[in-house]
């Protein structure tokens, strides 16, 4: 309690430069992982933490819940998180990653749940010459206009598609559509704006 009354009257700042400081000196030392490609790796993704609402009132998440979330940017290469938002926990995701600033550089790659489905932001990644690989959800609605690659191995389509309707005026480029089959004989669907990559990366 001594702690969080001193930190109450703390600029943020103070962490903030400390956590820059030690990410820069991780990087230094941390040996990267290798992959059958040379574009840079990110993950994003959100981690809910529980809090007492009791003790953490402002922390409100469902009825008597409390709960923050942890907005992580993971380097794959280095496995360090190279930014960490807080919110409360009743945030969304894609409300929170279009308010984090990911300045990743351009040709890498950012990965993503079904959680930051906006087309919008899918365009903006596009512009900025990001590639970004999802998992679309069960109601998106996409127009197969050809296929890209013929379907070998584990790999059972490969497609250029869409965005149907009046969606497309949110993302008005071509997507590639992947559909894999893995070792557990589970199909997954793959979006991404990545037409250089083989099926199997």
């Amino acid at each position: 309690s001594t702690v969080a009354r001193v930190n109450a009257n703390r600029s943020y700042k103070i962490f903030e430069q400390l956590f820059y400081a030690i990410l820069d000196e991780c990087r230094s030392v941390i040996p990267s992982r290798t992959f059958s490609f040379e574009n840079p790796l990110y993950s994003l993704d959100s981690t809910t933490i529980s809090l007492c609402l009791n003790l953490c009132d402002w922390a409100v998440y469902r009825h008597a819940k409390g709960a923050v979330k942890m907005h992580t940017l993971l380097n794959n290469r280095t496995n360090i998180p190279e930014l960490v938002n807080v919110s409360t926990g009743n945030v969304a995701d894609i409300v929170a990653a279009k308010k984090m600033s990911i300045s990743i550089p351009q040709g890498s790659i950012l990965v993503f749940d079904r959680g930051y489905l906006d087309y919008t932001w899918w365009n903006k990644l596009n512009a900025d010459g990001i590639f970004f690989v999802t998992r679309p959800k069960k109601t998106s609605l996409f127009v197969v206009s050809g296929e890209y690659k013929t379907p070998s191995g584990k790999i059972l389509a490969d497609e250029k598609i869409w965005l149907g309707d009046i969606l497309k005026m949110h993302y008005p480029q071509e997507m590639r559509r992947l559909k894999y089959l893995n070792d557990d004989k589970e199909v997954y669907e793959y979006v991404t704006n990545n037409f250089t990559l083989s099926g199997e990366e």
